[in-house]
């Protein structure tokens, strides 16, 4: 999913490359058995989160001012 993000907002880009990453962790933390990879995943989750709120605000933002305001 991200190769077609290359081409949209950096924002989109961000958080599919943080999403890869709390899987990969969680796969790595679950395959190894190291307690420090789900809390790596978590820490990439909530920064996922946090990207998804901004772009989300930014759209709706930009969307009733009709010009941009935010930059997502």
């Amino acid at each position: 999913m991200f190769i077609p993000t290359l081409k949209m907002r950096l924002t989109s880009q961000i958080i599919y490359v943080t999403l890869f990453l709390v899987y990969f962790f969680l796969a790595i933390g679950d395959y190894t058995g190291n307690s420090v990879m789900p809390k790596i995943a978590g820490a990439c989750g909530i920064l996922s989160g946090i990207t998804s709120i901004y772009s989300s605000i930014a759209d709706l933002t930009n969307h009733e001012f009709g010009y941009i305001l935010v930059h997502p």
